[in-house]
């Protein structure tokens, strides 16, 4: 079943195909989401997009709080690292480079660049909530503290762009 869209953010595709649907499991927020795929270039995206001006994560969110690692049990550390172990072998997988230039978006408090600069990267990250941007910049990481749509970045700069 094919349902039309807002233009697609990639190709400007105005027809997608329904993917999945869920709730969200991380935060616990009420809804269920549906995601579509952009029938011209197979980008999946939700739909509808949330309201941008509602905040979709709550303050205690866990990955604002990853900057109070004494607080944290060491097998929810140990856990941590095995993910960003995992995320940095799929970096690795995709990009056939053990190093480059690196974007995340909704960066939180910049523990995954931390991790992704200890092992040679350049990093930047684009993270919304004041907060946190604050604490990774603490940390001393080139946050903008912006949506993505606002950040100011240059075309081409970025080997890779994790969200």
């Amino acid at each position: 079943m094919t349902i039309s869209l807002s233009p697609c953010p990639c190709c400007d595709g105005t027809e997608g195909v329904p993917w999945r649907r869920g709730r969200d499991r991380l935060t616990g927020l009420p809804g269920v989401y549906t995601f579509v795929a952009c029938t011209a270039c197979g980008l999946c995206r939700l739909c509808p997009l949330p309201d941008p001006n509602t905040p979709l994560y709550p303050s205690d969110y866990e990955f604002f709080r990853l900057h109070e690692e004494p607080l944290q049990s060491p097998l929810r550390r140990l856990a941590r690292r095995h993910s960003m172990v995992r995320r940095l072998q799929l970096v690795r997988r995709f990009t056939h480079q053990p190093s480059g230039t690196l974007l995340d978006v909704g960066c939180a408090t910049g523990a995954f660049l931390d991790f992704m600069k200890a092992h040679g990267w350049q990093v930047q990250g684009v993270e919304p909530s004041r907060a946190a941007a604050s604490v990774a910049r603490q940390r001393g990481l080139q946050i903008e503290n912006t949506v993505l749509e606002e950040a100011v970045i240059a075309p081409h700069h970025f080997d890779v762009v994790t969200l």
